[in-house]
């Protein structure tokens, strides 16, 4: 297994066999070219002049090319010079002149991408709206496609010069990245490589020392038994500028299946649980926000790691898979964001997310159980930044939000407005334990049959406790005579023993209380005096203890 190219070849433009042309004016004709060449031995050039021309592979009878992508591979050496009808590629039926056709360039819409007057990979979707039609076939009987062109004043010999067409169906990659590198994981300078030494146009390198894509990529297979293994690290990704590629073009998956290995990384991570950072990620963007791209990373025996990375103009992002962490990632202008759904819920720690392109009433990361995001930072620009959908996947309905930051979210008290942090669309009554950052106790709104409670929790950490003692702690606030109220408060994340304590081991505890709680805490070791205060929980507080050996407790 190796790295390949998904697309089906339709000719290689290396003998003239299946190849014709129509109009051009007396004399015009298409020829072989060794010399202009991008991949193969040969080219096709044709000498376009001021009389419309088009230029064909005639496939010999009807084909169903329907739901497929195209993509020629030209050099265009009269940009400047191009009329009003410019250039366009045309999908003819078993009657030449029955056909549609879609204009891709123009003296002043050339793609921004094009290197010049060199080799240029055009990407057109059959299925798109086209710009001129004359009796269209259907796209199940396609005989003949090709490029159609004129220019306003006559150019030089063998102007125009088409090296290869392909084609790739919906359901197909465009590369597929598999298996591994001698035992050693692929890099995206192995993908460089690998169209490099074989001519495809698909991934090349790009300004800056980007990677431009005008292909969707897969990691990994369906085949069983299988190791495919993905790392690289300050890679900047774009997706080349193609206004007729098919509206999914633009895609990033992740295959992969039960009994095979995938493990595909980006960025570098330190540290670990809630303190994990990331950087060094991948950088990916789209040519304009109206090409927008797609990360499918929901497999759920896939490994995916994205680790500092910086994503923009996004279409979809699906991550809900248990095997999948996304830390320290920067995620701008993105339609949708899928964290969690019955088959599982990604990490998703100290993410940011800017500017996302929702409406009103409308969320951007979609989840059943938020327990899982953390240290996040939520930058209102319209819509909601959650939207809890069915909990049934979930162990309960009290959910924590630790340390996530939403600011510009409306804070409507009934829960009502479509601007609020929080959408709670589950249908059923959930609880939100705040536990810092700035949720705020009313930004949600409820949908049907759906109610939220929202606590706001803080962290009270005792410091400085002698190993092997017990440490606990009471809710003070509005028990009998003013005393310590009949609940007992757990350690944040541990198990309460059938005591009702809690011994510690390390040095110091965290208790997760309230706001603004009064607490009554005890700690206890033998031979030791008990520590005995009350303190305020605030919105989160530290307190350190100095426990005095009691040095009557043997002599009593």
């Amino acid at each position: 297994m190796a790295i390949k190219d998904g697309r089906i070849l339709l000719d290689d433009a290396d003998t003239l066999t299946n190849w014709g042309s129509s109009g051009g004016g007396g004399g015009f004709g298409i020829v072989l070219d060794p010399q202009t060449v991008y991949q193969g031995t040969n080219s096709i050039a044709a000498p376009i002049s001021t009389t419309e021309a088009f230029v064909y592979y005639n496939a010999g009878s009807a084909q169903n090319w329907s739901n497929n992508e195209f993509y020629f591979l030209m050099q265009v050496g009269v940009i400047g010079d191009l009329a009003v009808d410019a250039l366009s590629f045309r999908f003819a039926g078993s009657t030449i002149g029955n056909y549609f056709q879609f204009k891709v360039a123009s003296p002043t819409t050339w793609p921004a991408t094009s290197v010049g007057n060199g080799w240029y990979q055009f990407v057109v979707d059959i299925e798109r709206t086209p710009d001129v039609v004359n009796s269209p076939p259907a796209t199940s009987a396609i005989q003949y496609v090709g490029y159609i062109m004129e220019i306003g004043t006559m150019g030089k010999q063998d102007n125009t010069w088409i090296d290869a067409i392909y084609r790739r169906p919906y359901t197909s990659p465009g590369i597929i990245i598999e298996g591994t590198n001698g035992g050693s994981p692929y890099t995206w300078q192995d993908v460089l490589d690998y169209t490099s030494t074989n001519d495809i146009a698909t991934c090349i390198p790009g300004p800056g020392g980007s990677i431009v894509l005008s292909t969707p990529v897969q990691f990994g297979n369906n085949t069983t038994s299988s190791t495919h293994e993905f790392s690289d690290t300050n890679k900047l990704i774009l997706w080349d500028d193609q206004p007729f590629a098919n509206v999914n073009s633009y895609k990033i998956e992740v295959v992969n299946t039960s009994g095979s290995t995938l493990n595909l990384t980006a960025g570098v991570k330190s540290g670990s649980g809630v303190d994990a950072t990331g950087t060094q990620g991948w950088s990916i963007q789209a040519a304009d926000a109206g090409n927008r791209w797609s990360l499918i990373a929901n497999n759920a025996t896939a490994n995916v790691n994205l680790f500092g990375c910086s994503f923009s103009h996004s279409d979809i992002i699906r991550t809900e898979s248990s095997n999948t962490e996304v830390i320290s990632t920067f995620l701008i202008d993105g339609n949708e964001y899928v964290q969690s759904t019955s088959a599982g819920s990604s990490i998703y720690l100290r993410n940011t997310v800017i500017n996302a392109n929702t409406a009103d009433g409308e969320a951007y990361l979609k989840t059943v159980d938020i327990d899982n995001i953390d240290y996040s930072t939520f930058e209102f620009s319209d819509g909601h930044a959650l939207e809890i959908s069915s909990t049934s996947a979930a162990s309960s309905n009290t959910f924590t939000s630790l340390e996530n930051i939403f600011t510009g979210y409306t804070n409507l008290a009934g829960g009502a407005s479509t601007d609020a942090a929080i959408y709670n669309n589950s249908g059923q009554e959930i609880t939100i334990q705040q536990s810092g950052g700035s949720l705020g106790l009313d930004s949600y709104r409820n949908g049907v049959s759906s109610t939220t409670i929202i606590e706001n929790k803080v962290n009270v950490k005792i410091e400085n406790v002698i190993e092997g003692s017990e440490v606990r702690m009471w809710n003070y606030s509005g028990g009998p005579n003013g005393g310590p109220a009949n609940t007992e408060v757990e350690i944040s994340g541990g198990v309460e023993s059938i005591a009702n304590t809690d011994t510690l081991t390390t040095g110091s505890v965290t208790f997760n209380v309230d706001a603004n709680l009064d607490v009554l805490v005890k700690v206890f070791k033998t031979d030791f005096n008990i520590e005995r205060f009350v303190l305020n929980s605030g919105d989160g507080t530290t307190r350190r203890v100095d426990q005095s050996r009691d040095r009557v407790f043997s002599n009593p």
